[in-house]
């Protein structure tokens, strides 16, 4: 299961004698004989994996390989549970993941679920008695028991396998922080968000924040320039689409450009077109994404503007050597992820990360919170690699 608009990108030039075909050509598929290679997003597996099953159950499936394997880690989310349905229907599995683990080695069980029962067992509650311990309000929190550390590496230690990036040889990457001060008035907005939970934009529409994750959202669209309300979004302030133009006007074209909200690419689509350089996004709603990918690799785009969720997985863009996090989403994974794109097989020149962070502000506490999650799994991570070796 992986992005099939890399059906012809990159499957289709790595196994050019295999027939092959996307979850669109699943009849077509059936129909091959001799090597066939089915390609699967995850969200459209759900809808296939009745049918996955029968045909394991007539065919078997010789070789079932899940990418970003880190998405079963949630084990009862939809992905979880249909890798959990498809377990027992091919000779050989694998997890393919540059971040396997991010808040705990719990997230190890639901994958290895998959790719290898036999570990922990079929049951969670088996794992949890094992390796937990209740915590948080009304013990309903699960905490990692450190006392259990060996052991749980001795268990996956046969299964699993660390390849770092020093394999590929790749130029170093530079990660450079930007601290940059949202102007007073967009200041006096946040404020009045991050205390009261509502504030009145210049219309006269009040935008209230209620919940906790609620207030949090507004206040990092606060930060990336805007808020966005029911009739719209209002834009506050150009902090962070000036920083952005300058890095881009100082940079080696193409540059790659993440943002978590459509009204940052909207703003910065213009910013761009205004300095005359060729500019394209790629987002879920993006049609022929692979196209997309083609052009700017073959350099026919200057500035590609990224939503985080649509390409901070599964594409290639290391014709890039310029990356600028506009803003972050809080998860650690996703930041590596999108990294990942540029900094990776087939670069050659060194990578510069550019990160956006308004100071004092949720800005600080996302990019702190991811420092501090790659901190905690680094020493897991390490000791898969030292087993390896050793």
């Amino acid at each position: 299961m992986c992005q099939k608009n890399n059906k012809e990108t990159t499957w289709r030039k790595l196994m050019p004698h295999l027939n092959l075909a996307a979850t669109s050509d699943w009849e077509e598929f059936k129909k091959f004989s001799g090597p066939r290679l089915l390609l699967l997003h995850y969200e459209e597996v759900a809808k296939l994996v009745s049918k996955l099953q029968r045909f394991g159950k007539t065919h078997r499936w010789t070789f079932i390989a899940i990418d970003e394997c880190q998405r079963l880690k949630a084990r009862g989310n939809a992905s979880s549970r249909w890798a959990s349905r498809l377990r027992n229907f091919a000779d050989y599995k694998l997890g393919l993941s540059g971040t396997p683990f991010e808040q705990s080695p719990i997230d190890a069980w639901a994958q290895l679920r998959f790719i290898r029962p036999q570990v922990f067992g079929d049951k969670w509650a088996t794992f949890k008695r094992r390796y937990t311990y209740a915590s948080g309000w009304m013990g309903k929190k699960r905490v990692f028991r450190e006392d259990r550390m060996k052991r749980f590496m001795k268990a996956i230690e046969p299964w699993c396998i660390r390849v770092t990036k020093e394999a590929l040889d790749l130029p170093p990457y530079r990660i450079i922080r930007h601290d940059l001060q949202m102007p007073p008035k967009a200041l006096e907005v946040y404020r009045e968000m991050r205390d009261r939970q509502i504030v009145r934009v210049p219309s006269g529409e009040k935008i209230r924040a209620p919940l906790t994750i609620t207030r949090d959202v507004k206040l990092a669209q606060i930060c990336g320039g805007f808020i966005l309300g029911e009739k719209g979004y209002y834009w506050l302030h150009d902090t962070k689409i000036a920083r952005t133009a300058g890095i881009i006007r100082d940079s080696h074209h193409p540059v790659v450009v993440f943002c978590r909200y459509a009204p940052e690419i909207q703003e910065l689509v213009g910013e761009v077109f205004k300095a005359g350089l060729r500019v394209e996004c790629y987002t879920g709603k993006t049609k022929n994404k692979g196209a997309v990918q083609e052009r700017f690799q073959r350099g026919e785009i200057d500035v590609l503007i990224c939503q985080v969720r649509a390409g901070g997985v599964g594409i290639d863009l290391f014709n890039a050597r310029t990356v600028i996090v506009y803003s972050a989403e809080w998860s650690s994974i996703s930041f590596d992820q999108l990294i990942s794109r540029v900094h990776r097989r087939g670069q050659v020149n060194r990578v510069r990360i550019h990160l956006l962070v308004v100071k004092s502000s949720i800005d600080t506490k996302i990019h702190s919170r991811i420092k501090s999650k790659l901190r905690k799994i680094k020493p897991v991570l390490k000791q898969l690699e030292l087993e390896n070796v050793s």
